[in-house]
């Protein structure tokens, strides 16, 4: 027969749930949806038809910019009361000073950088394209660290607010180290990151580096 060595005794125990999304839903948290746009270069000239932000004032069709805000963000605007959200662009040079931004607001406004629904996210996009100008690089950080200030901002306030964000790009990263450093550092706020690849790039690269650390930061423990 085998003799006991020893007795473990269990001083304190915890169950840690890692809550979904839809649990912070049902919990009735609002959503507030951060909206960031890709304006480098590699997009094409968008004063030349086919390509990834022309925009058809004729025949109405919807570039890929447009159509993706109008397929997901119509469908988490639903979530969201007051339907402001705020809009930023990444990779544009400005029309004034020809400096290069990672995080501008469409509408112009840094103090205010808020779209009113759809139509207002879309209208603010448009008239964004007449004041900057594509360049680059594919700068995913400082976009990432906004999010996280402004979803900080809510828990620090005590407000019952998710925050969602949603980056359309055409191309791969070129901070690849530093976004991931960002989204480990958001890992412990209500936040998820929706990116969105459009165009013919090759996103397999982004893929492979960013999946892993999405899934090991996101769902969120945080509480309800």
């Amino acid at each position: 027969s085998v003799k006991p060595t020893g007795t473990i005794q269990v001083i304190k125990s915890a169950n840690n749930k890692h809550h979904t999304f839809l649990d912070y839903i049902e919990g009735g948290w609002e959503i507030n949806m951060v909206i960031g746009i890709d304006f480098t270069g590699s997009n094409g000239n968008p004063a030349m038809p086919g390509t990834l932000h022309y925009i058809d004032k004729i025949g109405g069709v919807p570039n890929p910019y447009q159509q993706t805000v109008h397929s997901l963000a119509d469908v988490l605007t639903q979530y969201d009361h007051d339907q402001l959200f705020p809009c930023y662009g990444f990779g544009g040079r400005s029309a004034t000073d020809r400096k290069v931004s990672h995080c501008f607001p469409l509408n112009g406004n840094p103090a205010n950088p808020y779209a009113h629904g759809v139509p207002g996210i879309l209208e603010a996009y448009a008239s964004a394209l007449t004041k900057w100008g594509l360049s680059g690089p594919t700068i995913f950080a400082q976009l990432i660290n906004a999010a996280r200030s402004m979803a900080a901002s809510h828990v620090q306030r005590g407000m019952k607010g998710y925050t969602v964000l949603l980056i359309i790009t055409d191309g791969v990263i070129n901070d690849m180290a530093q976004t991931k450093e960002a989204i480990v550092a958001a890992s412990d706020l209500p936040l998820s990151i929706i990116i969105v690849g459009v165009g013919e790039a090759d996103f397999t690269n982004m893929e492979g580096s960013l999946q892993v650390v999405l899934s090991a930061a996101f769902p969120l423990p945080f509480p309800l």
